[in-house]
């Protein structure tokens, strides 16, 4: 991995080789220094004196901001995993990833740079999958993880927010590397649970253009907004003519007992189907 390290601001003196540019490789972790001091603005790390030792310290120092930012999120997802494995303690690969992903001791913004990251790999593994609609891709949950070039942790993550959506679901509870598992996923039901989650970046890509014309995905966006719609029954006055067409007054007909008032709803909600 590398870091840039800019040489201006007070930290060393600017470069002045032929196509040098002001900033130098330097193979210390994965930590984009420009980025963390422009996102978290840390005047204190401009101030320090040309040398080793200052370079050093900035470094240490940007380690843990990097750490505090969700960078270092999946260095701490395998040292827990090699925790527990020292501790004899077996944990399920669907717990574990839940365990860091719905965390909510863990540190905000760690938490929002794990999602953002989380996301940019969900997109692009849809867009693969999106483009050749009926390949049904399956294999172990390791060889998928190989194949998206993705940790085996992450790939469990994607099988989790994909099952309600397959033909045949995967046996999430029990997953373990080897296990073999399947991508097949229903068209219909993935776009409206894309919809329902209000998961934009997803059922807005291009590949369901190809799927589906228009006036399918509006269908199907309407669907899925209904899905978790509550329609609350109109309100009847209690001098108002009872709706089950009796002439009497409300009061004095359906909404007497609570017993009348459920068997008019049913009666409503039945006319309506």
């Amino acid at each position: 991995y590398t870091v840039t390290v800019p040489l201006s601001g007070g930290l060393f003196k600017k470069d002045t080789a032929p196509g040098a540019g002001c900033f130098r490789q330097r193979q210390v972790g994965r930590v984009n220094l420009p980025a963390v001091l422009s996102r978290l603005r840390v005047p204190a790390l401009r101030k320090r004196k040309p040398g080793l030792d200052s370079f050093r310290n900035m470094l240490n120092t940007c380690r843990s901001i990097a750490v505090q930012s969700g960078i270092g999120l999946e260095k701490e997802i395998r040292a827990k995993d090699r925790q527990r494995r020292e501790e004899g303690i077996t944990m399920a690969l669907l717990e574990a990833w839940r365990e860091v992903a719905y965390n909510s001791k863990a540190d905000k913004k760690q938490m929002q740079q794990f999602w953002q990251d989380y996301f940019l790999v969900e997109k692009g593994i849809y867009e693969q999958l999106l483009a050749n609609p009926d390949e049904v891709v399956s294999g172990t949950v390791k060889e998928l993880a190989e194949k998206y070039e993705i940790p085996v942790q992450t790939m469990v993550g994607f099988l989790d927010g994909i099952n309600d959506s397959l033909k045949e679901k995967n046996p999430l509870e029990t997953l373990e590397e080897d296990t073999v598992v399947n991508l097949g996923f229903d068209k219909e039901m993935l776009y409206r649970n894309m919809v329902d989650a209000k998961a934009d970046w997803l059922y807005n890509l291009e590949g369901w253009n190809s799927i589906f014309d228009e006036e399918t995905r509006k269908k199907l966006y309407l669907e899925a907004k209904k899905m978790n719609t509550i329609i609350k029954p109109k309100k009847i006055g209690r001098n108002d003519p009872c709706p089950c067409g009796s002439g009497k007054k409300y009061k004095i007909c359906h909404g007497r007992t609570p017993q009348l008032e459920q068997e008019l709803q049913e009666m409503l909600a039945g006319q309506e189907e």
